[in-house]
């Protein structure tokens, strides 16, 4: 039997989730809530439950086997970064992250951190992409219907599973 990873993006604006078995992508999903008049502990246990969901839809049973990676927030130095910090944001993603760990922890799940400099360091978006795509194909990316914040889900399990770098 191969190893489960699920990797997670997390993120208020779109959280992205992916699930490996082995070095096989099995299920991948981007996702929002609406955040229009909720207060973050509410809009928190939307996100969990909707992990909760694209968990079970993949096809995962518990197991104590199964290691979830959740990308750490950070401070980004960069004008987006800057305004993310200054409005609040960044605290409310650091709360979220705490939210659902302890959420999947209670579920009886291993956490474990990756912080984006060891994974992604500074590269963008796009080049990840790529990177996935040269690796998984272009025709896998489109049937597991990878997008929005799922890429970078999709390139945390992969760089756990030493796929790219």
């Amino acid at each position: 039997m191969s190893k489960t990873i699920i990797a997670i993006d997390p993120g208020l604006a779109g959280t992205g989730i992916a699930i490996f078995a082995g070095n096989t992508l099995q299920y991948c999903k981007s996702f929002s809530v609406n955040k229009t008049g909720k207060t973050i502990v509410e809009r928190c246990e939307e996100y969990c439950c909707k992990i909760d969901d694209v968990i079970y839809n993949g096809g995962i049973l518990y197991s104590e086997d199964i290691v979830i990676y959740i990308e750490d927030p950070c401070y980004m130095g960069s004008g987006k970064g800057i305004v993310c910090a200054e409005s609040g944001g960044l605290v409310k993603l650091v709360f979220y992250v705490g939210y659902i760990s302890k959420h999947l922890i209670s579920s009886g799940y291993r956490i474990k951190p990756i912080s984006i400099q060891n994974w992604k360091g500074n590269l963008s978006k796009e080049i990840i992409k790529k990177r996935i795509k040269n690796v998984l194909s272009i025709d896998v990316c489109k049937n597991k219907k990878v997008s929005g914040h799922s890429w970078d889900a999709v390139g945390i399990a992969m760089y756990k599973l030493g796929l790219i770098i």
